[in-house]
């Protein structure tokens, strides 16, 4: 049977439709029969793939992977259903993918007309240096002058444009192949580190992974779970190899006699808060509620982060192209200037 992609947003609705009317009571196959009547034919085709997988004994989080929902979706929806609450990770998921789509397009609204600009540039640049300083250095050389050095250098440098993008897009390449291999029999912890030592990733990769993180255990533990039956969920899951390393590694600090909190203390891929967040939470005897509120404040923190990052694209890629634009203006303006001078 022919597959039909679902693009983010379908995805989002369906997750939130489908954790809607699994709230309100309705078993998985009626909620997946009333959503397939509602929808196009293309979606109704997916949902009956989904409930064939679901007849067979699959679990929805198995047949939704084929429907390429996104791993970390798909690790909400496992960790959830293993605690007998799909209809919260659905709505959770869908909640994740939403706001991720609003980001896509505010970026991509961000960049939309400074990215015309730029293409036009671009082309003014071409024909230029095609057509416009040939002319100016023919003009120059009749009257026995020579063109001005900034003039000369901005040639120079528009000449060198095709040949750096070429070294730049090889080097792409090779360290791709180079890091490929370096990696392939990696374990995802080493993968990890590795991407920690810079600067410009480390800060955003703790973040992110803290937060998936602490999310997830604080609603296992929340649920009812023991500290070890949570992190052999997280080993049995195939969705995130590296919590499934984790998973292990927190099992054997804890057998050592380890804290949690001193567990956490020891991670670098983990923000510092954490630990402290999980000995505040041992304390009171509330780490459940304390990681998952945790795990809230950290994706508020990061979605103000991306929409100031977002804010600040615009101004930053107009000011780039005023730059080009008075370079151009200049190195137009200068050898007119010195020609009427030399009249």
């Amino acid at each position: 049977m022919r597959r039909h992609k679902w693009n983010s947003t379908q995805q989002a609705v369906f997750l939130k439709n489908l954790g809607t009317l699994l709230d309100k009571g309705y078993s998985i196959s009626e909620s997946l029969t009333l959503l397939s009547l509602q929808n196009k034919r293309a979606t109704s085709v997916t949902i009956k793939t989904i409930k064939e997988d679901l007849v067979k004994g699959k679990p929805l989080f198995e047949s939704l992977e084929r429907q390429r929902i996104p791993s970390d979706i798909l690790g909400y929806l496992y960790f959830a259903s293993e605690q007998g609450n799909l209809s919260f990770g659905l709505l959770e998921g869908s909640s994740i993918l939403q706001k991720r789509e609003e980001l896509k397009k505010s970026f991509l609204q961000s960049i939309r007309y400074p990215a015309v600009l730029l293409g036009t540039l671009s082309v003014m640049m071409f024909f230029m240096l095609k057509f416009l300083f040939p002319q100016f250095s023919n003009l120059f050389q009749s009257v026995n002058l020579a063109l001005p050095v900034y003039t000369l250098y901005l040639i120079s440098f528009l000449e060198f444009i095709p040949v750096l993008i070429y070294l730049t897009l090889t080097l792409l390449i090779l360290m791709f192949i180079i890091l490929h291999f370096h990696f392939k029999h990696k374990s995802a912890h080493d993968k990890i580190c590795f991407w920690l030592r810079f600067p410009f990733v480390r800060e955003a990769l703790k973040i992110v992974l803290t937060q998936y993180f602490s999310f997830q255990l604080g609603h296992l533990l929340k649920g009812g779970l023991s500290l070890t039956n949570a992190f052999q969920l997280f080993e049995q899951q195939s969705f995130s190899i590296f919590f499934n390393e984790e998973g292990t590694i927190l099992k054997a600090d804890l057998r050592k006699g380890k804290s949690l909190s001193e567990a956490f203390e020891e991670k670098p891929y983990f923000l510092p808060e954490l630990a402290q967040v999980t000995f505040f939470g041992q304390s009171n005897g509330k780490l459940g509620e304390e990681l998952a509120l945790f795990s809230e404040m950290l994706l508020e923190n990061a979605e103000e982060r991306l929409k100031g990052f977002l804010t600040l694209i615009q101004p930053v890629m107009f000011a780039v192209i005023g730059s080009i634009v008075l370079i151009l203006f200049l190195s137009v303006m200068i050898p007119v200037f010195q020609l009427f001078q030399s009249l």
